[in-house]
């Protein structure tokens, strides 16, 4: 009860009264924000859905692995029979060998396909493959030259969607073309070339390959050879290097990308060759490198990065109304700020649904223009001054002007925005200097 008398005079107080009402709307107005941020998830897994549907029938993220040269030999070891007699047992094992040089080289031609609202980033590929195999050591398999079944030599591809081949595959081995056959044991998710006598002219042996596929968003190739080259180049803005390695040298400009990656077999982690009761291709040890086709401007992303700075659009433009409210005595009511604040949540609303038919850019443009002038002539009736209306917008268009600006630079977000929050915390505590201190 003693302090009843301190609680009615702070609730007085014009001021105060008046800052715990904006808390209060501020804290209200993050109900709908909150609706939009899960609007905006929902866009985004209807954009998922609908980019697996589109690389269901096109083709999906593209893994390119190989070549492997495939060797089965046969093993004989003794077995006891009855009246002591002993016959061979003969048991198939394979020999894997990787190629002492490969040089891959993919060229990819994006394109985006739409779906109602959404594009999906697509690509078509062209795929070259130059490789040399070497005649394997029988001292590090421990086989006799009889052993070997050079008659059922194999060389194999694999591929993580084998449905989105196009076209002819072409392949020479010793300048002998091969005929192309489907996944077997010795290409799981793939395709391989069957051999007669792999190293009947030398012990080395030159291997091409050429084929076209299509793909999306990701395009990967795994450095199998003892010296790896891989090039991959396109026709798009906005590559994403992936991969355990970046590439040793890359171009990026307005018009395409160019990247190749240089990689020793030390690096890989993988043995130049090895052997197995099955054909072990060692999928799971390989490592990729490779590029992604992301979208210049993911609008999504950059919407709900913008609807992060909410709570600083709000803090200003009622501060502006507040400062008039308490320096000049201007009569703003409290359903002054809630409109005012729907209007600043409503442009996140615009800018997502104009996002989707116009694009991130002309969306920000309209939905931003739009508010501005809005909030303009409202401001003439509630400030009461045109002047003052002109500031409020003047005020806005910086906001978005410096919101576009904090979307655009990734690496400097962070400090953009701390540097814009002081100033304008240092301006507000400026301006209330005299004015708090009376009160």
């Amino acid at each position: 009860m003693k302090n009843l008398p301190l609680l009615k005079a702070l609730f007085q107080n014009s001021v105060t009264s008046s800052l715990l009402l904006l808390g209060l709307i501020l804290l209200l107005l993050q109900f709908p924000l909150a609706k939009l941020d899960s609007l905006i998830a929902e866009r985004q897994r209807s954009q998922w859905q609908v980019q697996q549907e589109v690389t269901a029938s096109w083709g999906g993220e593209q893994q390119i692995a190989g070549p492997y040269l495939i060797v089965p030999w046969v093993e004989s070891a003794p077995t006891a029979l009855r009246f002591n007699l002993q016959l061979p047992d003969t048991e198939r094992r394979y020999a894997v060998l990787l190629p002492s040089r490969l040089n891959i080289s993919a060229r990819a031609r994006p394109e985006v396909r739409y779906r109602g609202l959404y594009e999906v980033p697509l690509y078509q590929a062209d795929i070259t493959v130059e490789a040399e195999f070497s005649r394997p050591d029988p001292a590090a398999f421990a086989v006799k030259p009889e052993q070997w079944q050079w008659q059922e030599a194999r060389v194999a591809m694999t591929l993580s969607d084998l449905k989105a081949l196009t076209g002819s595959i072409d392949a020479t081995w010793q300048q002998t073309a091969l005929e192309v056959m489907p996944g077997s044991s010795a290409a799981p998710a793939g395709f391989h070339f069957p051999l007669k006598d792999p190293f009947t002219e030398s012990d080395t042996a030159p291997f091409t390959l050429h084929f076209s596929l299509n793909g999306s968003q990701r395009l990967m190739a795994a450095p199998l050879g003892r010296t790896s080259v891989i090039q991959m180049e396109g026709a798009w803005p906005a590559p994403g290097f992936q991969g355990e390695w970046l590439p040793s040298q890359r171009t990026v400009t307005a018009q395409g990308f160019s990247a190749q990656w240089e990689i020793p077999f030390i690096a890989r982690g993988l043995p130049v060759q090895w052997q197995g009761h099955s054909v072990d291709l060692k999928q799971s040890e390989l490592h990729w490198v490779g590029v992604q086709l992301q979208p210049a401007v993911d609008a999504y992303r950059q919407i709900e990065r913008a609807t992060k700075y909410q709570l600083l659009f709000l803090l200003m433009v009622f501060g502006f109304f507040w400062l008039f409210q308490a320096l000049a005595a201007v009569p703003v009511h409290g359903l002054h700020y809630v409109l005012t604040g729907g209007a600043l949540c409503l442009f996140y609303l615009l800018l997502l649904s104009l996002a989707e038919h116009l694009g991130f850019v002309s969306a920000y443009l309209c939905a931003s223009g739009a508010v501005i002038i809005q909030m303009t002539l409202y401001g003439k009736s509630v400030l009461q001054s045109w002047l003052r209306a002109t500031g409020l917008g003047v005020l806005l268009a910086c906001l978005f002007g410096y919101l576009w600006s904090l979307l655009q630079e990734q690496d400097y977000a962070l400090l953009f925005g701390s540097a814009g929050l002081f100033a304008a915390l240092s301006l507000v505590m400026f301006l209330t200097r005299k004015r708090l201190a009376a009160a």
